[in-house]
C-alpha cells in the first residue's frame, strides 16, 4: 500500500503541479552512526517555480515561515518502531530544514504507532489519517480520498494478488 502511495501522491505532483521529475525523488546525504547515506523524499516543491496565486496558495499551506520548499515523505502508515529507521526519518527532517524546505510526512492511515509519530513530529510537519487527505487536496486540488473510494474493487483484486504471490 505505502508503494500506491507514494507513486499516487508523484504522480500527483507532476500532473497538478507540474513538479520535474528530478524533484519526485528529492535525495539528501545525512550522516547516521558516522556513515554518509543517501536519503530520498517523495517529492519536493520549490516555491521559487510558481508564481502569483499559486506560489500564494502553496506558501499558505507552509507551517513555516521562509521555507524555499516542500518535501514529502509520504507513508500509508507508521507502523515501523525500529529506531533506525525512526532515526533515519528525524535525520532526514532535520537536514531538510537546514536546507529552509519544510519536512512533510503524509501518513494516510490513522493507527501509526503513536511514539514515533510524536517523536517524528518534532522534525516534521506531519498529517496523518483524513488530514493527510485533506492537505493532499489542499495541495493539489484532487480528491484523492474519493479517487482510491471509487477505485477500491480494482485496488483490492491488485493487493489480493500480491498477496497471492507470497
Amino acid at each position: 500500500m505505502g508503494d500506491l502511495y507514494e507513486e499516487l501522491f508523484q504522480v500527483l505532483l507532476k500532473e497538478k503541479l507540474n513538479v520535474p521529475e528530478s524533484d519526485l525523488e528529492y535525495a539528501v546525504e545525512i550522516r547516521i552512526n558516522e556513515e554518509t547515506q543517501q536519503r530520498s523524499t517523495d517529492g519536493l516543491i520549490r516555491l521559487a517555480n510558481y508564481s502569483g496565486a499559486a506560489q500564494t496558495r502553496l506558501s499558505r499551506l507552509s507551517q513555516i515561515e521562509g521555507v524555499v520548499g516542500m518535501a514529502f515523505e509520504v507513508r500509508s502508515c507508521y507502523q515501523i518502531g525500529d529506531s533506525k529507521r525512526i532515526q533515519a526519518d528525524r535525520d532526514l527532517g532535520l537536514s531538510l530544514s537546514r536546507d529552509q524546505i519544510e519536512p512533510i510526512m503524509l501518513i494516510f492511515c490513522h493507527t501509526s504507532l503513536s511514539s514515533p509519530v510524536r517523536r517524528l513530529s518534532d522534525y516534521w510537519t506531519i498529517y496523518e489519517g483524513e488530514h493527510a487527505f485533506d492537505f493532499v487536496y489542499e495541495l493539489t486540488e484532487f480528491d484523492l480520498y474519493e479517487f482510491l473510494t471509487q477505485e477500491r474493487e480494482i485496488i483490492k483484486n491488485l493487493m489480493d494478488s500480491i498477496f497471492e504471490m507470497m
